[in-house]
């Protein structure tokens, strides 16, 4: 089941949002602020953030730029929700900093829906074109990789086995 780490400081919402996506097949988390919000998504290790701008304690912004700073979960998507006065130029601003979507408040259900799906689905399309590039012997251990390694002729391509661990980086720093 995919988890979805919901942050804003307003409980109610919080709580819609909890059970919508939890009626829609959805885990979710909660945090209130940005400390809760960063320490909740560094334990956890949700599949996706939504997360309000302004917060009692700083901006979304402040959790994204500090998300993005870890290789385990700057490639989680992250999806902004905001009540504020919100211009194009903000939507833009969020877009920038690595926000993958932006839903203004009130939104639909659908629209909270359709967002989070696509975002997941994006994530499940991306990572399954590159785990067709990897066997799965490297679950197992690195020595079942050299065949497979020499096979390619990594001097032609020496950015294909720079991709494939950051694809995999956690477990490929684990075997090595």
């Amino acid at each position: 089941m995919e988890q979805i780490l919901i942050i804003d400081d307003t409980q109610a919402v919080r709580s819609m949002l909890s059970e919508i996506l939890e009626i829609s097949g959805y885990q979710t988390l909660e945090a209130d602020g940005v400390a809760t919000g960063i320490a909740c998504a560094q334990k956890n290790g949700p599949d996706l953030i939504l997360c309000d701008v302004m917060l009692q304690d700083g901006t979304g912004f402040d959790i994204l730029a500090a998300l993005q700073k870890h290789p385990r979960l700057q490639m989680v998507p992250f999806i902004f929700i905001s009540g504020e006065a919100v211009t194009p130029t903000d939507i833009r601003k969020g877009m920038l900093k690595g926000a993958d979507d932006y839903l203004l408040k009130p939104f639909k259900i659908p629209e909270l829906l359709e967002a989070v799906q696509a975002r997941l689905e994006r994530v499940h399309r991306l990572a399954g074109s590159a785990s067709h590039i990897l066997p799965e012997c490297f679950a197992g251990s690195h020595e079942a990789l050299k065949p497979w390694i020499e096979q390619l002729n990594i001097q032609s391509c020496p950015y294909l086995l720079l991709a494939v661990s950051l694809h995999r980086f956690e477990r490929f720093s684990h075997l090595f």
